[in-house]
């Protein structure tokens, strides 16, 4: 896990921060099956992000 998120800029980090607690009071507030879905989807982008990030090139 150290790894990885010396991967990431210090910039980087406090957005995804950001988006990680906009994330959980969505997740809040929606609850229920439709909560699970909205947070697997969000950190598939997540993932899918910073896996092009590290691409080199991009």
């Amino acid at each position: 896990m150290e790894q990885q998120v010396k991967l990431w800029p210090a910039q980087r980090l406090f957005g995804l921060n950001g988006h990680l607690i906009d994330m959980e009071e969505t997740v809040m507030t929606i609850g229920g099956q439709s909560a699970i879905t909205y947070m697997e989807a969000e950190i598939l982008r997540i993932a899918k992000t910073a896996s092009r990030r590290r691409q080199p090139g991009k």
